[in-house]
């Protein structure tokens, strides 16, 4: 079981770090980065656990990994085809306006070009 729990953690990491290639600082909501870092932070936790500290997934522990695992994989290959989807950027998908950047302290304006733009 443990061999398994490391080769989906491997998977959720590879997919992670194939999503977070495609994100960036201006383009991309801050909640979408922040999810993928936390995705791909607890499955190197889950590696190392696992590999330096002996660490043996109870079956409901495998079953979840193995269910993220396969939801990363999926997605990515249908929603992720080589670009951000247009509902995770920030010029792209919702209005120009505070539900763009929730989590944002600057307030999103529509600059000249109609591209949605932080400003103070």
């Amino acid at each position: 079981m443990t061999l398994l729990y490391v080769v989906c953690c491997l998977l959720i990491f590879a997919a992670t770090f194939k999503r977070l290639v495609l994100v960036d600082r201006h383009g991309t909501r801050a909640i979408v980065r922040v999810v993928f870092v936390a995705l791909g932070s607890a499955s190197i936790a889950g590696l190392y656990w696992s590999l330096f500290h002996g660490y043996s997934p109870a079956p409901p522990d495998l079953l979840f990994a193995v269910a993220t695992a396969a939801v990363q994989w999926v997605s990515g290959s249908r929603l992720w085809r080589g670009q951000v989807p247009s509902e995770y950027r920030v010029d792209g998908g919702a209005p120009c306006g505070p539900a763009a950047h929730p989590f944002s302290a600057q307030s999103p304006r529509q600059d000249p070009r109609g591209e949605c733009r932080l400003t103070r």
